[in-house]
C-alpha cells in the first residue's frame, strides 16, 4: 500500500532557532489497528473490529469520520511522544509511557499537529504528518517513542496506527522536538 513510510526526528534550540540534531529512518510500525482501518474504509459496507487506546473494541465502519491531526495541548492523538523503549509489537495499541501536557517535570508542551496537502512529483506521490514539543522545564527529557493516533471523530475513540522507537533522543530545556512522518507511493 505504502512503500514510502519515513519518520524524522529533529531538535530546534528554541533561543537561536537553529537545528541541533536530526535522524531520519524507515518508519517500520504501521499496526495491526491500522490494517482494520484500511480495510474497513476500502471495502465499502465491512466493519472490523479495532482496540482503541483504552483496550477497548471499537467498530470501525467506512461512514466514520476520521482526524489525524492532534490539537494544540492534546496529548490523545496526532503524533504523540513517549519515554517507553519496549520493542514494537504489531498488536500495540497505545505508547508504552505517553508524555502528558505541561511545564514541569516529564511533561512537554504539545503544538498544534500538521498535515501537508499530498505532493505529486514524477512517479512519486506523498504528504507529510508534523508535530512539535516544546520543553520548558529545567532539565531534559529523553524521547524513546514517537506514535501516531487517529481520532475517530463518529465515536470519539483513538487508535494507535503506528508506533515507532527512536533510539533515545534526548531534548534539553528551551529545545523543541518535531517529529515529521512521511507517508506516500512510488511506482
Amino acid at each position: 500500500m505504502f512503500n514510502i513510510r519515513k519518520v524524522k526526528f529533529e531538535i530546534f534550540d528554541n533561543k537561536t532557532g537553529k537545528l541541533v540534531f536530526k535522524k531520519e529512518q524507515l518508519m517500520k510500525s504501521f499496526l495491526k489497528n491500522w490494517i482494520y482501518f484500511a480495510h474497513t474504509m476500502g471495502a465499502g459496507l465491512i466493519t472490523d473490529v479495532a482496540i482503541d487506546t483504552a483496550s477497548a473494541n471499537v467498530t470501525l465502519g467506512y461512514t466514520n469520520q476520521w482526524n489525524w491531526i492532534g490539537p494544540l495541548a492534546d496529548v490523545n492523538y496526532g503524533i504523540v511522544v513517549g519515554t517507553g523503549n519496549t520493542a514494537v509489537a504489531i498488536t500495540d495499541v497505545s505508547l508504552v509511557t505517553k508524555i502528558l501536557e505541561g511545564i514541569t517535570i516529564g511533561k512537554l508542551s504539545h503544538a498544534l499537529g500538521t498535515m501537508g496537502n499530498v505532493t505529486v512529483s514524477g512517479s512519486t506521490a506523498y504528504f507529510l504528518l508534523a508535530r512539535s514539543f516544546n520543553n520548558a522545564y529545567a532539565g531534559s527529557i529523553t524521547i524513546e517513542e514517537v506514535g501516531l493516533i487517529i481520532r475517530n471523530v463518529t465515536q470519539g475513540k483513538y487508535l494507535l496506527i503506528a508506533r515507532d522507537l527512536t533510539g533515545g533522543i534526548a531534548v534539553a530545556e528551551n529545545q523543541t522536538f518535531v517529529g515529521t512522518y512521511t507517508i506516500g507511493t512510488t511506482v
